[in-house]
């Protein structure tokens, strides 16, 4: 279905040129997955990217081939924009790795994927709309006709992932790239999804390249799997014998790096850092001007909890349950509806409006989606510098910057950073400046809204071992709220549990392992992969 020979992508930077991928071979024959391995940086999206022209070629150098069976052969790099219009969606489609990015904030998830349907298919508007309810049904999706009306920024994360995991194989192409598909999404639908792209490629004989840095979902989806770092191939072979004898050292690293690479310091204060008492959140979902009761949906509902000094409390559930919300409100990105947020004895509501500068310097987040927290027109050297003048204002410039380049080197990055804007990063290096950006303030309660969820595991072991070395250090608490329940059982000392802006149960963490107080909670734990 597709073979690719010495794709090479040059990124051409103040006359610097940077070799993002350096000669990638593989193929794929029709029904076979490749699994696309490595750390972020290592050129998986860069190389996929260029196979579809989404690159963009002003500032790099594309070279090789990469030929894609249609009626007869094309090379995918030889291809002008229209006639790489008429192959993506229809017969090559994409799984973005972001997917607030995938769609246009301006026009409901509904409308978008109809439009992608009728694009490519010659069904009327009636038969498209039919068939986006049921592409919803297929991946899981609650209320697939009220989501069909939701705007992207009214669904969760994960939500957001499967409407465009349904507008990717709405048309039935014959390869799909899914870059991360699974990454936002919780442990009960992620299972759920793998198996339903195992039963579509089985019905259509589909091909698929799906990139990942969770070697778990590798494991179970792919045929063969290519390993890559630093631009570089290091390994491809059958799926099976690369994870039971990888013959790379790099391979056997990324095998060995799993988040259960430290043991917790379970040593926690008796003082409280934050008390939340019965607070709750509704939003009106209803369309248009009339606004009607019955439809009143409650994102947080009569929840309470309490964080100590050095605790780290786990926030777990499903897509669209409610954790962001309660993170936001925590925030004052929201307010409250009703309850008490208290935060060391002081009550939110004690600092005014104009005073949350305060607030926040006492309460840092790192949220789910690192696009969206920076700045694209201001390198990340410069956004950093202005974290230490915000809050540290007495410092020079130099000692500035060397204060930044040492966390750089904490969350993983590098000096060479420093100059560089957001889009030239990888998700995960975003990520790693949203936790460096975050811990700098040295704040009482740091906010983990799924901070490793777009991390390779090699770095995200790393990440979980900073914020627990750091917590040691400087004693604050941490909410971290996470669908990988492997996370959540090494990171935290109690877990609140949600369903439906609903506690479902909230227990110490091994309690919950070893004896599931609740149905709901059983079920998300049987789902780990």
């Amino acid at each position: 279905m597709l073979e690719v020979k010495n794709l090479k992508v040059v990124f051409h930077q103040n006359s610097n040129p940077v070799v993002a991928v350096n000669d990638f071979s593989f193929s794929i024959a029709a029904g076979e997955t490749l699994g696309l391995v490595g750390e972020s940086g290592s050129g998986k999206t860069v190389s996929s990217l260029a196979l579809l022209g989404l690159l963009n070629n002003k500032n790099v150098a594309i070279s090789g081939n990469a030929s894609f069976s249609l009626q007869q052969p094309v090379d995918l790099l030889t291809l002008n924009e229209k006639q790489l219009t008429a192959i993506r969606g229809r017969h090559i489609a994409m799984i973005m790795q972001e997917p607030m990015q995938a769609f246009n904030p301006l026009f409901t998830c509904g409308h978008q994927v109809t439009e992608a349907i009728r694009k490519h298919t010659a069904l009327n508007k009636n038969d498209a709309t039919e068939k986006v309810l049921q592409q919803f049904e297929k991946v899981k999706l609650p209320n697939p006709l009220q989501i069909s009306k939701r705007f992207p920024h009214q669904l969760s994360g994960g939500q957001l992932q499967r409407v465009a995991i349904a507008m990717a194989i709405s048309c039935n192409p014959s390869l799909l790239i899914a870059d991360e598909p699974t990454t936002a999404l919780d442990a009960t639908v992620q299972k759920d999804i793998l198996l339903l792209l195992q039963q579509l490629q089985s019905e259509n004989n589909m091909s698929m390249l799906f990139i990942s840095h969770d070697l778990e979902a590798v494991k179970l989806i792919a045929h063969n799997t290519l390993v890559v770092h630093a631009g570089q191939m290091v390994e491809q072979e059958k799926t099976e014998k690369i994870f039971a004898h990888p013959a790379q050292e790099y391979t056997k690293e990324l095998l060995q790096s799993r988040p259960s690479g430290f043991k917790r310091n379970s040593v926690i204060s008796e003082k409280n850092i934050l008390s939340v008492e019965n607070i709750s959140k509704s939003y009106n979902q209803r369309q248009g001007l009339l606004r009607s009761k019955q439809n009143i949906i409650k994102a947080v509902d009569n929840i309470s909890f309490t964080v100590k000094q050095d605790e780290t409390l786990g926030i777990a559930g499903e897509s669209g349950s409610g954790k962001t919300t309660l993170a936001k409100l925590l925030l004052r990105l929201i307010e409250t509806d009703s309850g008490v947020i208290k935060l060391s004895e002081e009550n939110l509501k004690d600092y005014p409006i104009r005073t949350k500068q305060l607030w926040r310097k006492k309460i840092q987040a790192v949220f789910q989606n690192p696009h969206g927290s920076l700045d694209p027109e201001m390198t990340v050297g410069r956004q950093l510098t202005e974290v230490f003048k915000l809050h540290f204002s007495s410092q020079n410039t130099t000692t500035v910057k060397n204060q930044i380049i040492e966390w750089f080197e904490k969350v993983g990055l590098t000096e060479q950073h420093f100059n560089r804007y957001p889009h030239e990063l990888s998700s995960g290096q975003k990520q790693r400046l949203c936790i460096a950006r975050a811990l700098i303030p040295q704040p009482d309660l740091l906010i983990c809204d799924e901070a490793v969820s777009a991390l390779d595991v090699s770095v995200q072991a790393k990440i979980l071992e900073l914020i627990n070395r750091l917590q040691q250090q400087f004693h604050f608490g941490c909410i971290f709220i996470s669908h990988d329940l492997k996370v959540i059982r090494q990171m935290c000392d109690n877990v609140l549990v949600m369903k439906d802006g609903k506690a479902d149960c909230y227990s110490a963490t091994e309690k919950l392992f070893e004896k599931p107080p609740t149905t709901y909670s059983e079920i998300l734990l049987k789902s780990i992969l």
